[in-house]
């Protein structure tokens, strides 16, 4: 292991601090220019002779590489892959996320703000377990609404699944597109918005003046 990283380092590093050697040699110095060049090329071939020797041919799988910790930044990652190669991928690498609740992710995104209600309408009683299993991964948000839950989703929902926009109607494009179906844009007032305009108090009317009090006179 120890033999393959320090190999596999020289082979990468080797030719670019062969450059950086001909950088600090002045122009005049030709001969020191053509022997730096070539022993650098000869040292990188003889290296990467090295290399070969060590890969097996008849090995399937990926040969030659060492994992080393670099820099970590959080405590998730991503691989975003081809939808010609998503069913091949399944086999070995699954889905954190099951195919029956990215459904119910996708109708959140598409219809959002969706009131929770509706979404029963449409999936039946899973609702509660998918839209409590989304929220708890930081995908969906819920707050009340009247005597139902506003379901809307989180910037992470955007950052998880790749997508280019964190903005609602380029979201419910992005998801037409990628089904295949008509987009539509969404009508001005959503359910959750006449919801809550509804239970918002009336303005308050404008108070009609007091009657001017009687002035009285004082006769002399």
């Amino acid at each position: 292991m120890q033999y393959l990283l320090a190999t596999l380092t020289l082979v990468t590093f080797f030719p670019i601090a062969g450059v950086m050697v001909l950088l600090f040699i002045k122009p005049e110095q030709k001969n020191a220019l053509r022997w730096t060049a070539l022993v650098t090329s000869l040292v990188t071939f003889a290296l990467s002779l090295v290399m070969l020797a060590q890969f097996k041919v008849g090995e399937p799988g990926m040969q030659l590489e060492v994992l080393a910790p670099w820099i970590q930044i959080g405590s998730k990652w991503t691989m975003q892959i081809r939808s010609e190669y998503t069913e091949r991928a399944r086999t070995f690498a699954p889905t954190e996320i099951e195919r029956d609740l990215l459904k119910t992710a996708a109708l959140i995104a598409y219809h959002q703000p969706l009131l929770q209600s509706d979404l029963f309408d449409m999936i039946g009683s899973k609702v509660y377990e998918h839209t409590q299993a989304l929220e708890k991964l930081g995908l969906i948000n819920r707050r009340p609404a009247g005597r139902s839950l506003a379901l809307t989703t989180t910037r992470y929902f955007a950052e998880f699944f790749g997508l280019k926009t964190t903005d609602r109607e380029g979201m419910r494009k992005l998801l037409a597109e990628k089904a295949g179906v008509p987009y539509a844009e969404k009508a001005k007032e959503t359910p959750v918005e006449a919801l809550e305009a509804s239970e918002r108090p009336p303005a308050d009317s404008a108070s009609p003046e007091p009657p001017a009090e009687p002035q009285a006179t004082v006769q002399g």
